[in-house]
């Protein structure tokens, strides 16, 4: 950027809120820090309407000081702001695994309801359960694999069980006249913790680790 930037910048706080890549926000951070600016580097984890709602979480990356002390304007912008890590950039990668889990989860309800209108079932029922007492029962096993995870120790669970009765998801997906696309896949993960019956699903989460390596 030019001096002419720098020298206007300099002293107050830049905020960072477009699309880059975690090296692109640490070397803007790295520009802020020399030339006397303070920097947050942040991702918008939701829509236009959260946003007018004031519901939207903000999440952010860089000097807690920074942050602190603009904590008032940052929530001002119609977010929920929450600093993640002192470290600039990490929310360039933080943003990406909600990507990875919102979508995911989105294609799984829309492979869903594909299912139950080729079935006859009004897709409104089928959104109701999920997002009842079944979206409920979902959020208390993310929880406990989460805490699992962290103590990287997974509790026994009828794995192989499982990943036999995912396979109808296949098999009836084909029957109804569905893509299966997005079934394979699941299923393809799931038959890698085969071997793992007396082990928790989160144990993919070490399997995942070893082949990305």
């Amino acid at each position: 950027m030019s001096d002419d930037v720098a020298r206007s910048l300099r002293g107050k706080l830049l905020v960072q809120l477009s699309t880059v890549t975690a090296e692109e926000s640490r070397a803007l951070g790295r520009w802020a820090e020399k030339n006397g600016i303070d920097y947050l580097d942040g991702s918008i984890l939701g829509y236009r309407q959260d946003i007018l709602r004031n519901s939207c979480p903000i999440v952010y990356s860089g000097p807690k000081k920074a942050f602190d002390a603009n904590e008032g304007v940052l929530a001002s912008m119609g977010g929920d702001p929450r600093l993640i890590s002192e470290t600039v950039g990490s929310v360039a990668i933080f943003d990406k695994a909600f990507y990875l889990f919102h979508w995911g989860a989105m294609l799984a309800f829309f492979h869903g309801a594909a299912m139950c209108h080729a079935a006859g079932f009004p897709t409104l029922l089928y959104a109701e359960w999920m997002l009842g007492k079944v979206g409920e029962n979902t959020k208390g096993a993310l929880t406990r694999y989460a805490e699992m995870i962290v103590k990287r120790s997974y509790k026994p669970e009828s794995l192989n069980v499982d990943v036999m009765a995912y396979e109808h998801v296949k098999k009836v997906s084909e029957e109804l006249g569905v893509d299966t696309t997005f079934p394979k896949m699941v299923a393809s993960h799931l038959h890698r913790v085969e071997g793992h019956d007396r082990q928790s699903l989160a144990v993919i989460f070490e399997i995942m680790l070893e082949n990305g390596a």
